[in-house]
């Protein structure tokens, strides 16, 4: 779980923060990019020519990002409500971490030692919010490995991977290797996400499944 959540925590600081430079800024997965970029090669990289600004007050937001003030929630590490309507969120865990810890993020944001090292009195308040509050972060993403629902953010695994019922390729998202999954239609006719795949590598942890051609891409299946 620590892990988990350092490296979603790692990858909001990049969206509310200047310190990235594409093909520069090192990473060790998208999450650790700004929103809409790629780690390629250990070092975040984006087609665009700039990154967007994704800074809390608007235009201009992310080069001056400000501490908002509110009312302190219940939990000693909970952060104080204010505003990160501007920074993208990429799942429901990010979602909580925005809105439970806006504060303790752009104070991080802020802050050498928290941004640049994630490590001092700064970044330990950030992160003992981020899992205080939000216990999603602890669970598999859809198109993740499972033995047990229990296990699932969707709360169902089918024995191999988490998944849930879909209507489109969106309603399944990405798992934790920020690879898309797909929304298949099953055997049983009931169309519910799939993992997605780049080779059968991406497969490995899901026992007897290779990586098979599907529409709008490749998924992970027996």
């Amino acid at each position: 779980m620590n892990k988990f959540v350092r490296t979603v925590c790692l990858g909001l600081l990049v969206a509310c923060s200047p310190n990235y430079v594409d093909g520069v800024t090192e990473c060790g997965t998208n999450l650790d990019c700004p929103n809409d970029w790629v780690c390629r090669i250990n070092k975040c990289s984006s087609s665009a020519p700039a990154p967007v600004d994704a800074g809390p007050n608007g235009s201009g937001g992310a080069s001056n990002p400000q501490i908002p003030s509110g009312g302190t929630g219940g939990n000693s590490n909970a952060g104080t409500g204010g505003s990160c309507s501007g920074i993208p969120a990429k799942d429901e865990c990010q979602s909580c971490i925005l809105t439970s810890c806006c504060d303790n993020l752009l104070a991080c944001s802020q802050d050498k030692t928290c941004n640049e090292d994630s490590s001092g009195p700064v970044w330990d308040k950030f992160f003992n919010c981020s899992l205080d509050n939000c216990k999603i972060c602890a669970l598999k993403k859809t198109g993740d490995a499972c033995t047990a629902s229990s296990e699932c953010a969707s709360s169902s695994c089918n024995d191999l991977w988490c998944t849930k019922v879909c209507t489109k390729d969106s309603d399944c998202g990405t798992n934790s290797k920020s690879i898309a999954n797909r929304c298949i239609e099953t055997k049983a006719g009931t169309k519910k996400c799939f993992p997605g795949c780049t080779n059968n590598a991406s497969c490995a942890a899901l026992a007897g499944t290779t990586c098979q051609a599907a529409t709008g891409g490749s998924v992970c299946s027996l």
